[in-house]
């Protein structure tokens, strides 16, 4: 009985090493990893409607406020670098604010 106590309590104040992070993901107009561009094409002409939902879970143990800015970039534009943390140089067209973020924030964007 004594060890089940001592086991407990240890247990108790013992540092919990959980991942804590933030999940960002991309779906399609079906909401679904897949048909991301109408007929399997990625380049997209001027005045193309495409739909995308950008979502967030968070997995932070507590709310967190949640901020996302879209880019959407060409093959020749400067690509985020991620090994330095550098995002591209280049303007967002959409920022996406959640607070606190303890549910799924989703929008849909017509670019």
């Amino acid at each position: 009985m004594l060890l089940i106590l001592v086991i407990a309590l240890f247990s108790t104040f013992w540092p919990r090493s959980e991942m804590r992070f933030f999940e960002l993901g991309l779906l399609d107009k079906n909401k679904t990893a897949g048909a991301y561009f109408a007929i399997d094409n990625s380049t997209l002409e001027i005045g193309t409607q495409v739909k995308w939902f950008v979502f967030v879970h968070n997995h932070m143990g507590n709310a967190e406020k949640v901020s996302v800015r879209i880019k959407l970039l060409n093959s020749t534009m400067a690509q985020p670098i991620n090994s330095k943390n550098t995002p591209s140089p280049f303007a967002f067209f959409q920022e996406l604010s959640s607070c606190p973020a303890t549910i799924e924030a989703s929008r849909a964007t017509d670019c």
